[in-house]
């Protein structure tokens, strides 16, 4: 037990990076700056985020007290808790248990299967609670609160919380084990894996999506059902995942009913664990090892084939555009993080058009009227750039390639090359989901050829500064230190800053469009001035870039 105990210290030493930065702020005074600079705009964003989402669960709690029903605020805080870290777990898991750079260094040590894959599995855990803990915290506290909930509430809240996320990570973790030895996707896998896992999770959004819409004509009746039945609503949402209605039952309801779901929430989450403990005692390694073996190719290489491989060449540019698609795809913590916003986010956001109800059709008389037009286009712009910016592909750029950046370091590639080539990768990124929500919104808006072909140019625009903007950001504050790359992407503060630059952007172009349309400009010149705009803010960032990858580069050390 103390080699596991010590094991756990060290990886979340190093997760956290938890002796470096306490280095730094001891003895480096302009990096002691930095880091309180960012502890503060982490507790502004995050805090302003977590006020909206406080407000809005208040007036649901309000309107859920008016038909008897307040716990719903409590079931869809523990059925979207576990749903979200059930789903996205999956790909921190495959990326933690197998693809981590310490796996080399640990399975050679003593240290049983099960002791180094549970230390993974606490670190993922702990890493959970950082946005666990904001996301359940304003729905307890505010049915605590306006509930008149005693003491037993809050220790059992205290509970739950830290209950939570074991079950769903224990569940995903038995999958990827159990599919990671048993199934040899060998070159391909990682590929098939990022796919599959954007089919299934496009498939369970249409399905829970279109599988609780009321259906027309029966409104009144579905909602009659619901008010007569005190926890009606939470029975529903609870039917994906039941343990969530037993994390709801267990505070809600007194006596002994509430100790039995308190025990059958606990008791199950633990029993999990202890199975998936016994798993990986047997086929955790056997997976990892797997993972390695390469396949003897059966095809013969010709003397011309040889010839042509070694005197052909490609242009540096492209070359390192490739070599980012490479590692992108090769990684499924990159491709997932990088391409399911770009894919899922359009078609949540086109979802509520598919239902035909009276606020569509008055919005779709509000969109044929001559005015509207250059307010879709607005719309649909802050939508496609929003999408552009949340795709971490350019604010993580330097940071994927951890320890080995000395490489881009001494390669012949000039650092503007290299950067040019990884803002033509992450611009490819941001135009699949351009072209997905372009798409989807034009078909059902009924937008004219001449408005797309401007949203989609205005688009490009922008999501080439909100990239040049993250790239900068990567560049001036790389996390290169890191043993898995899920560190890379989600222990990276420059994926929130990047969010916060892209609001910023979108927030600037809204302003400047809102403003020409009000002063009664022309269509036709808003969009001309704005374009000119756009292109005179480029030039000067593209130069900035390329000047700061020069130094960046070169100050850079592994």
């Amino acid at each position: 037990m103390n080699r596991l105990w010590s094991l756990i210290k060290i990886s979340l030493n190093v997760n956290f990076g938890i002796s470096a930065r306490r280095y730094e702020l001891k003895n480096d005074k302009g990096r002691r700056t930095e880091i309180i600079a960012t502890i503060i705009a982490l507790i502004v964003g995050v805090g302003s985020l977590v006020f909206g989402y406080a407000y809005l669960l208040n007036i649901l709690f309000d309107k859920g007290r008016t038909i008897n029903q307040p716990e719903i605020i409590l079931g869809m805080a523990f059925l979207g808790a576990q749903m979200i870290i059930m789903f996205m777990g999956i790909f921190y898991i495959l990326s933690s248990f197998y693809f981590a750079n310490d796996l080399n260094i640990l399975i050679p040590l003593p240290l049983t299967q099960w002791e180094v894959l549970i230390s993974k599995f606490i670190v993922i855990m702990v890493n959970e609670y950082l946005i666990l803990i904001p996301f359940m915290l304003p729905p307890l506290l505010i049915y605590g609160i306006k509930m008149g909930m005693g003491f037993i509430y809050w220790l059992k809240s205290i509970i739950l919380i830290l209950m939570t996320p074991v079950m769903p990570l224990a569940i995903s973790s038995l999958l990827v084990i159990i599919l990671m030895r048993f199934i040899n996707l060998r070159r391909h896998k990682d590929a098939l894996t990022v796919i599959g896992s954007i089919l299934v999770i496009l498939i369970a959004i249409s399905i829970n999506y279109f599988g609780q819409t009321i259906p027309p004509g029966s409104e009144q009746e579905f909602l009659d059902r619901f008010i007569t039945t005190q926890y009606g609503i939470i029975n529903s949402m609870g039917k994906s995942f039941p343990p969530s209605l037993w994390a709801v039952y267990s505070i809600t309801q007194t006596g002994i009913d509430s100790l039995l779901y308190l025990f059958l929430f606990t008791g199950l989450s633990i029993a999990l664990l202890a199975l998936l403990i016994w798993t990986a005692n047997i086929v955790f390694y056997k997976g990892v090892l797997a993972g390695t073996e390469v396949s003897h190719a059966n095809k013969k290489t010709s003397k011309e084939d040889i010839y042509s491989r070694k005197y052909r060449a490609k242009n540096p540019v492209w070359a390192i555009f490739g070599r980012e698609w490479r590692i992108f795809l090769r990684t499924p913590i990159y491709s997932t993080n990088g391409l399911l916003p770009m894919i899922i986010a359009p078609f949540i956001l086109a979802m509520p058009f598919f239902t035909q109800t009276k606020d569509l059709d008055e919005l779709y008389n509000l969109i044929d009227s001559p005015l509207a037009g250059p307010y879709m286009v607005l719309i649909i712009l802050g939508f496609n750039l929003f999408i552009s910016g949340t795709n971490m592909a350019a604010c993580t750029s330097i940071s994927r390639e951890g320890n080995t950046f000395w490489i881009s370091k001494i390669i012949p590639i000039s650092p503007r090359e290299q950067v040019i080539g990884k803002i033509i990768h992450s611009m490819s990124i941001s135009g699949i989901g351009i072209g997905i929500n372009t798409i989807l919104f034009s078909i059902i808006l009924g937008i004219n050829i001449w408005r797309i072909a401007i949203i989609v140019m205005f688009s490009l625009l922008g999501a080439l500064f909100i990239n040049i903007l993250n790239l900068m950001i990567d560049i001036n504050r790389p996390k290169l230190h890191w043993t898995n790359p899920q560190e890379a992407v989600k222990s990276n503060l420059n994926g929130l800053f990047g969010i916060i630059s892209t609001i910023v952007i979108i927030g600037i172009i809204s302003i400047i469009l809102l403003f020409l349309l009000k002063l009664g400009t022309k269509e036709g010149l808003v969009y001309f001035i704005l374009t000119l705009i756009m292109i005179i803010a480029l030039i000067p960032s593209l130069l900035s870039l390329f000047k700061m990858a020069g130094d960046g580069y070169n100050k850079i050390e592994i």
